[in-house]
């Protein structure tokens, strides 16, 4: 059946589970009926939204598939991809001692004065080093000029010009954008909606988001959930212990929002996707996917992430990330994480949130296809903002990684990201390839990184201490890596295999890097205690010892198919 409710449980260790696999949809969606001709093609019906969804953004859904919020230029469906955006301008201007936002969006109908007052804009300026979007409210308009206020935290401050100038963007959310088929818009407690062609809309099944969740677990105890879908509801956890939520799915968890000042969100407001904050909770075999903001947040200790696909998340481009987890003693364990606009998994930031994971595990995980929108971040990106806060203590093994959208200039980063000093990190056999830098480095502080038994392959800087090694850059041991590209920056660096020919490897061309027995980094490493004690002989340079363990890394998960949203895909 389907449950259009935010369900709160009453008592701990209680499980909710699908009976004989039935299909259970719990929703954030209510039923839309009343419909009357607003002009043209666009019909309207009263909607009341609950609170408290501050100026968020319902989502709406047409015999089950999802309709695009009104926007200038109009959606291609991708909502990772800039090509159906506008070429913008975007500055930054005092106006009453005030900073305010200005965008130039080429082509946007003009209209009368304010015009597009009212709509959110959206942008990407200067794809130069920007690490997230301009956002704001349009307070003005004059033709295709726009003025801006409530603008986001990184356009307000414009960190050495970074966030102003040429790019690409979009308006979204305004009546005046409403022109083509299966998008809508809200206000005034009023849905409008230009419905596809062909289907009577008085026989047709529309919903619109009211709720942010599907279950609160808010300090809950040893409650599980199994077998069970979310459809435009997300989960919360906060404070939750010893949960387990298990092959269950979620779709559309969050909505647009601005993030004027957080730009990692509000996980009250359901930013979080599915959010974490208690400990020794365990996500498994789910699916997590298609949202505004970030796929799982793991916020707590202790708690497990495994066997999960999760994709398509921070449409917003903002700091979000498909797993966002600055917790302590959390492991992220043999999942599927693609399709990001900036970065795969981000393991916190001490200089605006005040938290960065410590000894977390990071193992077994198939991350790709990052970096869409904001390519100043990694596949995997971390903050300590100095080399003397405490050491991390975590292990990033036996992953892959691949595949980072922005290749070349100052932020071209991509691999795995360890930003301003971040310090105490143990980077063992993961392969890597198709991104700017292997492993990157900004800030002279960095120390006690080892970097071992790694296979890189297409990428153009592989260690990149970005402000050099220098006296407070120290302990930075790479060993035992293998490359067909660059070479190797680190305070030792020895044993390792350079500009190596991909005929070495057993398939390249089927991105298979184990290596042939006639490979010259065959037995051609050091021993390297707890890292490659199993090693057959002497160990072989790279992620995969010839003869040796023979691991995989992703989710056996497969993508479900979903009876109430036909058009998925």
């Amino acid at each position: 059946g389907t449950y259009r409710e935010t369900v709160t449980p009453k008592a701990d260790g209680v499980t909710f589970r699908n009976i004989e696999n039935e299909y259970v949809l719990i929703t954030g969606l209510d039923i839309v009926t009343g419909w009357s001709r607003h002009q043209g093609n666009i019909v309207k019906a009263a909607f009341t939204r609950e609170t408290p969804i501050p100026f968020k953004a319902t989502q709406v859904f047409f015999n089950g598939e999802r309709m695009h919020w009104a926007r200038y230029p109009n959606q291609n469906g991708n909502m990772l991809s800039r090509e159906d955006m506008a070429i913008v301008n975007v500055d930054l201007v005092e106006i009453n001692g005030k900073k305010t936002g200005r965008a130039v969006v080429a082509g946007l109908p003009e209209g009368p004065q304010d015009h597009w007052k009212g709509a959110w804009f959206m942008g990407l300026a200067k794809e130069k080093n920007w690490w997230s979007a301009n956002k704001g409210l349009v307070t003005a308009s004059s033709g295709n000029t726009l003025t801006c206020g409530n603008i986001s935290m990184h356009w307000s401050a414009n960190f050495n010009n970074y966030f102003t100038g040429d790019g690409w963007g979009y308006i979204i959310g305004h009546l005046n954008a409403l022109d083509a088929e299966k998008e809508w818009h809200w206000q005034d407690n009023t849905l409008y909606l230009y419905p596809p062609s062909g289907v009577d809309i008085r026989t047709a099944l529309v919903e619109a988001r009211k709720r942010i969740f599907g279950f609160n677990l808010t300090g809950r105890k040893g409650v599980t959930l199994q077998g069970l879908h979310f459809k435009a509801a997300g989960l919360t956890m906060e404070n939750a212990v010893n949960c387990t939520v298990e092959k269950c799915t979620f779709r559309y968890a969050s909505s647009f929002t601005g993030y004027f000042t957080n730009p990692w969100g509000d996980y009250k407001n359901g930013d979080g996707g599915v959010f974490v904050s208690g400990n020794n909770n365990t996500i498994k075999d789910c699916y997590i996917g298609r949202t505004w903001g970030h796929g799982v947040s793991l916020w707590g200790h202790h708690n497990v992430l495994e066997n999960c696909i999760v994709e398509q998340c921070n449409w917003i481009a903002e700091r979000m990330s498909l797993v966002w987890a600055p917790g302590d003693d959390n492991i992220i364990r043999r999942n599927t994480i693609r399709f990001s606009a900036r970065d795969g998994i981000e393991l916190g930031n001490n200089n605006w949130i005040r938290k960065y994971a410590k000894r977390a595990l990071i193992q077994y995980n198939h991350v790709h296809d990052a970096g869409f929108l904001c390519p100043d971040g990694g596949m995997l990106y971390v903050n300590h903002q100095s080399g003397n806060n405490p050491l991390a203590n975590t292990e990033i093994s036996y992953n892959i990684w691949h595949d980072y959208r922005k290749s070349t200039g100052a932020a071209a980063h991509g691999g795995i990201y360890i930003d301003n000093s971040s310090s105490g990190y143990k980077i063992h056999h993961n392969v890597i390839w198709n991104v700017p830098r292997g492993f990157s480095q900004n800030g002279g502080g960095t120390h006690d990184i080892f970097i071992y038994h790694n296979t890189l392959i297409n990428v153009k800087t592989l260690t990149s201490w970005t402000r050099g090694v220098n006296l407070s850059t120290s302990n930075i041991m790479v060993r035992n890596n293998l490359t067909d590209g660059a070479g190797f920056r680190g305070t030792v660096v020895d044993y390792n295999r350079e500009k190596a020919s991909l005929t070495e490897f057993v398939d390249a061309e089927a991105r298979n890097y184990r290596l042939k027995p006639s490979s010259p980094c065959v037995n051609k490493g050091v021993a390297i205690k707890g890292i490659n004690d199993g090693a057959v002989n002497a160990p072989d340079l790279g992620a995969y010892e010839y003869g040796g363990k023979d691991w995989t890394a992703g989710s056996t998960r497969r993508v479900p198919e979903f009876p109430d949203e036909p058009e998925w895909d």
